[in-house]
């Protein structure tokens, strides 16, 4: 696996950020690069184990707006070439950490 730490990412952003009303009523929306994720966590002494990416774009959200079938039916098919391929990151929604705490 890469050796994510040694990538230089964007900065954290700010405790005290405050962001725009999005129509979802929470206080505070932290949102984190893979990059930014690992670090912290290898700074906590986890270890990544493996990186998945969920619900792959595929198409262009034009093209899911006219064809949102079309769009699901492509997402599904990608996703099952994700396990071990980190070139659907950044086409993904999100994605899953499997982390292991270090002895």
């Amino acid at each position: 696996m890469t050796d994510f730490t040694e990538i230089i990412s964007a900065p954290m952003q700010k405790d005290d950020i405050i962001h725009e009303n999005t129509g979802i009523d929470v206080q505070a929306r932290l949102q984190y690069t893979p990059v930014q994720l690992i670090k912290l966590l290898t700074s906590k002494g986890f270890k990544v184990i493996h990186i998945y990416p969920i619900h792959i774009h595929g198409v262009s959200l034009s093209f899911k707006n006219l064809y949102p079938g079309i769009h699901a039916t492509i997402s599904n098919m990608l996703q099952n070439f994700a396990y071990d391929n980190m070139s659907f990151l950044p086409f993904s929604t999100s994605f899953m950490l499997h982390c292991q705490k270090e002895a």
